[in-house]
């Protein structure tokens, strides 16, 4: 085994950084997103580019930008290096270049901006691969790349793109991983690299943790107690101490705090037992604009129910408060929720995915109330959405969406103004949609996934 790349300064201001030595790479941490409006951490990750070689993540606060970080080579020949920027413990902007050491001081820089690449061409299925009905997918990134981890209904691998193809990958899943009732898998950097584990909800037993080694995924020792069984999940950084926290929520709404070190407690002070009893979805966004990631509880597995806006308090501490005119307090069997921007005004809005209703459309009108405008915001529709995501795919900075209308993805476009418009996607059938960069180009991917056709990849 060779040495690895030897990291060796922080991220710093990028006027008061300068390299330790003749031969170097000057990470600069740059872009056009605001530091703290729209930006407040970044997650900076370094790879040797041989998968013998080392690593090095860390999590920072953000003060401003540009910043630095200076890395030399050790024994390597080159490198990855990867920012991920977040916004009140949110994934906001994602930024990837591979480097090479070479004589001298070399500069890279990995820029953090408002609008992500994309694509105006119509939509189509890239590429697909065979996987049972019922099962669940999630993309995580991490070293190597991203990759598709499917498991449930029988089935469990890995899967990325080689070329214009989706292709089962190299990597090893849990054993017995084929044999469990998945019901969701969520990513979340529960040890702080940079890389995404998964967290895997179960239908039958407390919810499993699956740290990411490179391109293997292990199940860890880590526990959920008081749980015994979950429907939704969600990380972030509830406290902004650049640990992922974790809420989990079935029959009850848990709070679980990051140790540091990737284990986690429950908080019995940070959201009451009394905020939510029929868990079905949970999403987090800055629902009043004072930068602490709040809360939005989705009910309503057994019998309708309605949703519930939980805030963080000002100061970002994790002490959540249900707020009881943020949300039409409508009963509903909710399935799923998907944050973005949808009219352009840089608050967060909120889409609905309901178990036995259409979609819904929820504006933020900038005082921490969101409001029902799907009559005026959505094509006319009265088909029963199981499932929704929104991210800008197109290139123009503003979010579209996909969902899935009685078993089949729809598209829907967003050009900034009052309304979303029918978006003409390939006819796929799907139980749930993901919307991600798989291939790692800037770009999201649509996946689909959970019906006889198996694992869609849908790109422009």
């Amino acid at each position: 085994m060779r040495s690895s790349l030897v990291v060796v300064a922080a991220v710093a201001a990028a006027s008061s950084s300068t390299a330790c030595g003749d031969t170097a790479v000057v990470l600069v941490v740059d872009g056009d997103l605001e530091v703290p409006q729209q930006l407040d951490a970044v997650c900076l990750s370094v790879a040797d580019e041989s998968v013998t070689g080392g690593a090095f993540g860390r999590v920072y606060a953000l003060d401003a930008l540009p910043q630095t970080l200076v890395v030399e080579p050790g024994q390597a020949d080159g490198g990855v290096a990867v920012a991920r920027g977040f916004r009140a413990g949110v994934e906001v902007a994602r930024a990837v270049r591979a480097f090479e050491f070479g004589g001298g001081v070399a500069e890279v820089t990995l820029s953090l901006d408002a609008c992500p690449a994309g694509d105006e061409a119509a939509p189509q299925v890239a590429g697909a691969l065979a996987a049972p009905v019922g099962a669940r997918a999630a993309v995580s990134y991490g070293r190597g790349g991203s990759r598709l981890v499917v498991a449930g209904g029988g089935a469990a691998f890995l899967a990325g793109v080689q070329g214009d193809r989706l292709v089962q990958t190299p990597g090893q899943l849990p054993a017995g991983a084929d044999g469990l009732s998945v019901t969701e898998i969520v990513p979340v950097d529960i040890d702080g690299d940079c890389d995404d584990d998964l967290v895997v909800l179960l239908a039958d037993q407390v919810p499993q943790v699956w740290r990411r080694d490179d391109v293997d995924f292990v199940q860890t020792d880590v526990a959920l107690e008081g749980l015994p069984t979950a429907a939704a999940a969600v990380g972030v950084d509830v406290d902004r101490d650049g640990d992922m926290d974790l809420v989990a929520g079935g029959a009850v709404l848990r709070l679980y705090r990051n140790d540091g070190e990737g284990g986690f407690a429950v908080d019995p002070n940070g959201i009451s037992v009394t905020a939510a009893s029929d868990v079905t979805a949970l999403a987090v966004a800055d629902i009043d604009g004072d930068g602490a990631a709040d809360l939005v509880v989705g009910q309503g597995g057994a019998e309708p129910m309605a949703d519930v806006a939980l805030l963080n308090d000002a100061a970002g501490s994790g002490a959540f408060a249900v707020a009881p005119a943020a949300l039409p307090p409508v009963a509903r069997r909710t399935a799923g929720f998907s944050v973005s921007d949808l009219d352009g005004d840089g608050i967060a809005d909120l889409l609905v995915a309901v178990a036995d209703g259409p979609l819904r459309v929820y504006i933020n009108r900038g005082d921490g109330r969101l409001e029902d405008r799907s009559f005026v915001t959505l094509p006319d529709a009265e088909a029963v959405a199981q499932s929704v995501a929104s991210r800008d795919w197109d290139g123009d900075c503003f979010a579209d969406a996909l969902a899935v209308v009685d078993g089949a993805v729809v598209g829907l476009g967003s050009n900034g103004g009052a309304a979303l418009q029918s978006e003409g996607v390939p006819a796929i059938a799907a139980q749930r949609i993901i919307m991600a960069d798989l291939d790692d180009d800037g770009a999201a991917d649509g996946i689909a996934v959970g019906a006889e056709d198996g694992v869609q990849w849908l790109r422009r």
